[in-house]
């Protein structure tokens, strides 16, 4: 059998392999709907969001980079990571994972080989 050229097929069964051994469980928090609240009586927005346990790899490891940075008051940590899933993240989702919340900072990038998607993620609401 050869080996030649992108297999898409060869490709979702090694990341579904992947996911089960080497993946990591996280809390999908995706937005559904907010209220507009009442102004006058002091309520304001509220979102309302789904929850579902979704399997990924989470992580710097896809693009190795300083986890600090320079600013004003000294060196910060830089809490940007990369999240690899089956689910499309959406503007005002947010993901809990070990233990921290992330919220989701760029619009999802679909992989064209095993459908994934690659959702860079920002620690904090």
């Amino acid at each position: 059998m050869s080996y030649r050229g992108p297999q898409p097929k060869r490709a979702t069964l090694q990341a579904s392999a992947m996911f089960r051994w080497a993946g990591h469980t996280a809390t999908w928090n995706q937005w559904v709907s907010a209220s507009a609240g009442v102004p006058a009586a002091g309520i304001g927005e509220t979102d309302y969001y789904r929850q579902q346990l979704i399997t990924g790899s989470f992580g710097n490891s896809i693009n190795p980079r300083i986890l600090q940075r320079q600013q004003a008051a000294g060196m910060i940590f830089d809490a940007d990571i990369l999240a690899v899933t089956r689910e499309k993240f959406g503007p005002r989702d947010t993901v809990d994972w070990n233990g921290d919340s992330f919220r989701v900072e760029s619009e999802p990038v679909q992989s064209k080989i095993n459908q994934l998607w690659v959702s860079q993620l920002k620690r904090g609401q």
